[in-house]
């Protein structure tokens, strides 16, 4: 082939599209993230041949013969331009060879140090036997070529494979020009379009996203995704085909919904069930060339559109694909917005800086149809690039009438457990559609369960199932204890005739206040005899209002409101009117419709937002009344207290409760006016044997000694409480008082819209209290056949339901079909849970106690829940203020108006390791709370003590004033605190241009993403707002990250039962038996293999060592030097080790000792992405040398403690950075290891590598002299470091082996290996630099070259500059012991020596930058 005309080729930009990839470079330091791969299986065919269709093709679309390079004035973004020959891209090889790495390696390690200048493509092509082409392995970087690319290529290869099997060949070889022409335009068209695209519907998108947020919707935050892109790795596939396709053909053609939408419900379907949520935001990939031939280029130009789904737990797989198709449809209308300016939109609207997203990639053909004849089997993906959460890709082969499904997830989470068959699912998921089309999706992911009798779920063949007709109201057919009952209320019969003769007919309703007598009450049984309802109101100013609410929206109804004191009743009513009350009884009691008249109309408590009007009809609470008896065991004899608000449903079960078994029924006020010693007197006085009292109010009456005593020597029986948790520690007090032990308790559940109560749990019975484990399950139905879990939630559905809220429409209203053609209503109640260890369903919170707290969600029952467990709380409400989340707290010193200072900062580290990333902590006397025991919100905020906690905002808006001209200056145009950098046109690479200078501002260390979602600087401020109580996380602490950290301390920490171990390894004396050193490709690791190199070179004595890693070691170093020679063994590993594999290991190799040098020391990741090498790892080996007696050397850092001399570490739940998280973990994981396991935990300062290692290492040291060297000045700063080689801390550490030492074992402690003493400033100034503020180097670093040009080592040296803000003149030392740490059990501390020699020459090797030779 004729190399291009390098000097006639003209730079061409990048498209917005790769700009937008080049962006995303800057930030990720891996080289492999953008890796895309694809593999090709072919019939043989002749190699020349193949060669010379594959140079055409590659001709026809020449980016792929281009680098980028940064043009010669200060752009923003490098030039594609054409530099590469057609050998530059292609290897042949032999198929027999192999690559241990893969094919993709070679090219991965070029971009180590960039992809500047470098090959972005390459093609593997492998051979038979025979020398003929029987496969191809293609990888390219993603900023180069999309899958519509992909498909372009493909189909050129295919006509010139074609055209090269004609006698004439290939012919002549397309024009480059031509090629990079049309690639300039291409570019140029797509620039045009997305500009067009914004200015025509950003506006649009924007008012659209807001009103999402507004409403809710969209997804939730992925607490656990940091929202930065990982490498995808593949984790399942599967292929439908035969019958299952042509069922979702069927089904596809029947419903005329695309393929595409039935697999996306799937996937959601699924991933609902998975995430046990039904909020989510979809991504969908797509090619913006279809439809436009000027576009038809192979280049980069992928996009994606997103939108919002949230669809109700019980809806049916007709209504979910119903949403979707028309939320697709809607978004691929605005597919050229670009996917990053969509995504900015929605991080600053919905403040967060965390998505989790599906990530749906439709694939119409699995390559190009002219290509299939070539191919011997159907090509496969190997590499798709970076992704930010599961993708479900799915490729369409409608020859073969196959659909094939592949789960592809991030490579930094835990190893997925092997049983998740996501893909599996989805697939089953496809094939019940049809049959399940009307009944709720969540069927289709066996997610739909109904509670049982015995409260435990089991899996249904419908939705819900068909009951017998009910009475139609609670007093019709009732039992014998009714007639009791009203017997004795004498006001209800006067009532009755009362509102016959004002004209209140049956199905009005009657609206009226307490006025706290049994009158008011008798109205209440009165109305229902009527044929009537009611509507209490809290005061009589609400009255007006409510009767024309309910005029208004009740149909064929009257509203009359009533005053009650003001009625005067006769004693008795004479004959003529006992005769229109006879026969307006008997008239309502025949009454057909009865069942459908309102029976009360309630507001809903406003716990989770604004009251709604709730209609309950008699039919819904004769179902209700129905199941009292049975449930609660309530009958004739007892004696029930009415001491709920009248506006509360509580009081519907006390009375109405009371009327159906035939108790008594007596009336108290205390709880109306807050009046707790007064109830408790009641309860004394009074007599009742039954009290139903909200599960806050019991909690505060057990805190009450006096309370106790009086209900001890009440004639109380039984209290049930219900409205929130149950707290563990009260029910333990109870049982244990020998007063209240007697009373029996029992837990209720059940919202407002659901007629009160679904069901009920036994708490404490004859004495006995419910295990602690068992007493937030959900309990036993009420009613049979009503309670449902579909996804995590609570769905009640059947006669209990009421129609809705009054005068609102609301999506958590509607009704599922039991299957036999009826419908039965359905409510969500947003109520969480989870399914315990036994199969019970326990609450798990609620989803609108999820809020948002600086940009980040936080579930506020979660919190509330944990501040509880702490026995010195009495009381809490947390609830958001002013951005920041707000904890109210009452113990027995603030009781007493006194400060309790340790209990705020427990509360303080509580939040903190909980994520919270904004809160304060009020220490108050008590809690206020309204008559229902709700917390009382408004008085909440006006308490006086908020004052103090919560600092001013002057402060926040000279702070986010401040930060604004900050950005001005940088940016070149006026900015104030509350501008929006999106409605400014700040584009991403400015963000990471200000990003630097913004840290330092304000002195914390944040993300662009946590930028993107405060969008405005005076939100950023309010989202970085400090959190005195407890040491700052650096934002990288999240919920998720922080729960597991705590999983882990708990269970890793404690060895697993010992798995049946293989054969034995071969015995040796273990004086001189084989040493492992696990990881030996890295720095520490090679520096073993130098250590054993030079004494085998010096003839010293050495035991057989074996060198295993799960890298290929590198032909240079002391790697060449090391193979063939004699007790020297290099084990190459799989890429995943577990337990049986470092069992086989160590059997194989009859190994008596173990050095673990393996663990991700880089500190930019997040926890996950360290947790797999740091963590998991940790604990296997340690298992597995515990269970062979095998000695185990485990690396660690000094950053772990701030004094490394002492067995203490800081409390990972509390570390600066993940990094010193995970590490601090794995020194607790080794030390409580099994008392078996002879260990020593080896304490390393920074160790520098082989000059080849440095050369390509991000380490802080290097980075930052390099740094120095390049701009030819460093910081004025004063830090002292110490610093060792691999070399002389493998030398040291071998010294402590009895194989070398002659010692009898390692000694269970802890070895600290000293380095020398380096100090930044004397080292930086010996290289002749200038020295110059801290602030300057590095304002002029960020705006270098070198940046440019070294995005690794840029970021280290970025974070590093961030923890020197935070540390002040602090050392990391000082900086660590204000957090607080957990002592380790082990034996002695030692220190040995391990001094570096000729540390100047090896760091300028580590900075040094060959020329790289110019690429033809």
């Amino acid at each position: 082939m004729t190399a291009p005309e390098i000097g006639c080729a003209e730079a061409i930009p990048l498209s917005k599209s790769q700009q937008n990839l080049y962006n995303g470079v800057l930030q990720d330091n891996d080289p492999a993230l953008y890796l895309i791969g694809k593999r090709y299986r072919f019939h043989p065919l002749a190699l020349s041949n193949f060669l010379a269709a594959l140079e055409a093709s590659v001709l026809n679309n020449p980016v792929q013969l281009c680098v980028l390079q940064m043009a010669a004035t200060d752009a923003d973004y490098p030039q594609l331009v054409p530099r590469l020959q057609f050998s530059d891209l292609v290897l042949v090889r032999s198929a027999a060879q192999g690559q241990p790495d893969g094919p993709g390696a070679d090219l991965e390690h070029t971009w180590s140090s960039g992809i500047l200048d470098r090959p972005l493509v390459r093609y593997t092509v492998s051979t038979d036997e025979g020398g003929n082409v029987c496969g191809l392995d293609v990888h390219t970087h993603h900023i180069l070529l999309d899958g519509g690319a992909t498909g372009i290529i493909e189909a050129d290869l295919a006509h010139f494979l074609a055209a090269s099997l004609e006698p004439a060949g290939v012919g002549q070889m397309p024009t480059l020009s031509q090629g990079l022409a049309k690639l300039a335009a291409a570019h140029l068209r797509e620039t045009a379009k997305v500009a067009e695209a914004l200015r025509r519907q950003a506006d649009a998108v924007q008012r659209e996203l807001t009103a999402e947020a507004g409403q809710g919707g969209g997804a939730q935050g992925a607490s656990g995704t940091s929202g930065a892109a990982a490498k995808g790795v593949l984790q399942e596939s599967i292929a439908l085909c035969g019958p299952a396709y042509d069922a979702l053909r069927a089904l596809s053609e029947a419903q005329q919904v695309p393929l595409n939408v039935l697999v996306a419900a799937a996937a959601v379907a699924v991933q609902a069930g998975l995430r046990q949520s039904t909020e989510s935001l979809l991504v969908h990939a797509v090619d913006n060339r279809f439809g436009d031939p000027e576009l038809n280029v192979a280049t980069c130009l992928v996009n994606s559109v997103a939108h919002a789904l949230r669809f109700r737990p019980f809806a049916s797989v007709r209504e979910v694909v119903r949403d979707l198709d028309r939320g697709y449809v809607k978004a691929v209308r605005r597919r050229w917005i670009r996917e990053e300016h969509y995504r900015r939109m929605y991080l600053a609207i919905n403040r967060t800086s965390h998505v989790q997203a599906l990530t749906l990639n439709f694939i119409r053909e699995s390559c190009a149809p002219g290509l299939r004849p070539f191919l011997s089997e159907a090509p496969v993906a190997t590499e798709i690039g970076p992704i930010e959460g599961t993708t479900v890709a799915c490729v369409l082969d409608e020859q073969r009438h196959t659909l094939n499904l592949a789960i592809w997830d991030r490579a930094d989470l835990p190893e997925r457990n092997t049983g998740a068959g996501v893909a599996a699912r989805i697939g089953a998921a496809l094939e019940s559609m049809a049959a399940l089309w009307d009944q709720p999706i969540a069927m289709t992911a066996n997610e739909w369960f109904e509670v049982g009798a015995d409260g435990l779920p089991c899996r249904t063949e419908a939705a819900g199932r068909p009951r017998p007709p009910s009475a139609p109201a609670w007093f019709v057919d009732a039992a014998p204890g009714l007639r009791q009952f009203l017997d004795r209320r004498r006001h209800v019969y006067p009532w009755v005739g009362w509102l016959v003769c004002h004209g209140v007919v049956p199905g009005d309703v009657l609206v009226c206040t307490d006025d706290d007598t049994d009158k008011t009450v008798d109205l209440l049984l009165a109305c229902h005899l009527a044929g009537c309802g009611y509507s209490m109101c809290e005061s009589v100013d609400d009255l007006s209002l409510r009767a024309t609410t309910i005029g208004e929206h009740c149909e064929g109804s009257s509203a009359h409101p009533v005053d009650v004191a003001a009625v005067r009743l006769g004693a008795v009513p004479d004959h003529a009117l006992r005769e229109r009350i006879d026969q307006r009884l008997d008239q309502v009691a025949r009454d057909p419709l009865l069942a459908t008249k309102a029976a009360y109309i309630m507001p809903t408590s406003g716990t989770t937002g604004q009251p709604k009007l709730v209609r309950i009809s008699h039919g819904s609470l004769a179902a209700f009344c129905a199941a009292i008896g049975p449930s609660y065991g309530w009958n004739s004899r007892d004696t029930i207290l009415q001491c709920a608000p009248l506006t509360s449903d509580i009081s519907v079960e006390e009375i109405f409760g009371a009327a159906v078994c035939g108790a008594e029924l007596v009336r108290s006020a205390a709880m109306k006016t807050g009046d707790l010693g007064g109830l408790a007197r009641d309860i004394h006085a009074l007599g009742p044997t039954v009290v139903d009292l909200p599960t806050a109010v019991w909690h505060l009456l057990c805190e009450d000694g006096d309370a106790v005593d009086v209900i001890g020597r009440s004639r109380l029986r039984q209290i049930v409480i219900g409205g929130e948790s149950i707290r563990t520690s009260t029910v333990d007090k109870w049982v244990n008082s020998p007063v209240l032990a007697p009373i029996s308790l029992v837990s209720s559940y059940g919202p407002t819209e659901a007629t009160v109560v679904a069901t009920h749990l036994p708490i404490v019975y004859d004495g006995i209290a419910a295990a602690a484990h068992t007493r937030l399950r959900v309990g036993l139905p009420m009613a049979p056949n009503t309670v449902f879990i579909a996804f995590g939630e609570v769905v009640i559905a059947g006669p209990l339901v009421s129609d809705g809220y009054l005068g609102i429409d609301d999506s958590s209203f509607g009704a599922v079909a039991p299957g036999d053609g009826s419908q039965l209503r359905a409510f969500a109640t947003a109520d969480r849970v989870t399914i315990d260890e036994e199969g019970f369903p326990v609450f798990a919170g609620r989803k609108d106690t999820i809020v948002k707290v600086a940009g980040k969600r936080v579930d506020t029952a979660a919190v509330a829940r944990r501040i509880s467990a702490d026995p010195t709380v009495c009381d809490v409400a947390v609830e958001p203020h002013d951005g920041r989340l707000g904890v109210w707290f009452e113990t027995e010193r603030t009781r007493e108006a006194a400060e309790d200072g340790a209990t705020a900062g427990r509360i303080g580290l509580t939040l903190a390791s909980l994520g919270v990333p904004a809160f304060f902590v009020v220490a108050v006397p008590s809690i206020p709370r309204k008559p229902n025991g709700k917390v009382d919100g408004a008085r909440l905020h006006t308490l006086p003590q908020l004052a103090d906690a919560v600092p001013s905002d002057a402060e926040a808006g000279e702070s986010a004033a401040g930060l604004a001209r900050v950005w001005s200056r940088h940016l070149g145009r006026p900015l104030a605190a509350d501008s929006s950098l999106l409605g400014a046109g700040i584009g991403s690479l400015d963000l990471i241009r200000i990003l630097p200078d913004t840290r330092r501002y304000l002195g914390r260390h944040l993300s662009v993403l946590e930028l993107i979602s405060a969008d405005t600087a005076a939100n950023l401020v309010c989202d970085l707002g400090s959190n005195p109580a407890a040491p700052a996380t650096d934002g990288w602490l999240d919920a998720e990250t922080a729960a597991a950290i705590e999983r882990d301390l708990v269970s890793l920490g404690s060895q697993c039962t010992p798995q049946p171990l293989g054969a034995k390894p071969p015995p040796h004396d273990r004086a001189a038996a084989p040493i492992v050193v696990l990881g030996a490709s890295g720095i520490v690791g090679t520096g073993f293999a130098r250590a054993v190199l030079e004494r085998k070179q010096a003839g010293l004595a050495c035991p057989e060592i074996v060198l295993a890693s799960r890298s290929k070691p590198p032909e240079h170093g002391p790697w060449s030097a090391l193979r063939g020679l004699e007790g020297i063994r290099i084990e190459q590993l799989g890429a995943t080790l577990g337990a049986a594999d470092l069992d086989a290991l160590i059997c194989d190799t009859g190994a008596r000792s173990l050095i673990n040098c393996i663990g991700n020391t880089n500190v930019l990741v997040p926890y996950r992405g360290l947790r797999a090498a740091n963590v998991e790892l940790v604990s296997t080996v340690a298992q597995v040398c515990a269970q062979r007696d095998v000695r185990l050397v485990h690396l660690s850092t000094f950053v772990i403690s701030a004094d490394v001399t002492a067995p203490r570490v800081t409390d990972p739940r509390m570390s600066p950075y993940p990094y010193a998280a995970s590490k601090s973990l794995a020194e607790l994981i080794v030390a409580a290891s099994s008392p078996a396991l002879d260990f020593t935990i080896v304490r390393l300062p920074r160790v520098l590598g082989e000059d080849y290692q440095l050369r390509e290492s991000a380490d802080i040291l290097v980075s930052v002299v390099d740094a120095c060297m390049a701009l030819r000045a460093f910081p004025t700063l004063t830090l002292t470091e110490e610093v060792t080689t691999g070399r002389a801390a493998a030398q040291a550490i071998l010294g402590l082996l009895p194989q070398f030492s002659g010692a009898a074992g390692l000694g269970h402690g802890i070895t600290v290996v000293r380095g020398a003493a380096v100090q930044y400033r004397e080292l930086l100034s010996g290289y002749a630099l200038d020295e110059i503020d801290a602030a300057e180097w590095k304002h002029r670093l960020d705006q270098s070259d070198w940046a440019r040009r070294n995005p690794q080592r840029w970021s280290v040296v970025d974070a590093w500059v961030s923890l020197g803000m935070r540390l002040g003149a602090r050392s990391y030392s000082q900086y660590l012991a204000g957090y607080p740490s957990i002592p380790l059990q082990v034996g002695t501390v030692a220190e040995i020596a391990a001094p570096p020699t000729a540390l100047r020459a090896l760091l300028e090797q580590g900075c040094a930058q060959p020329p790289r030779p110019a690429l033809a």
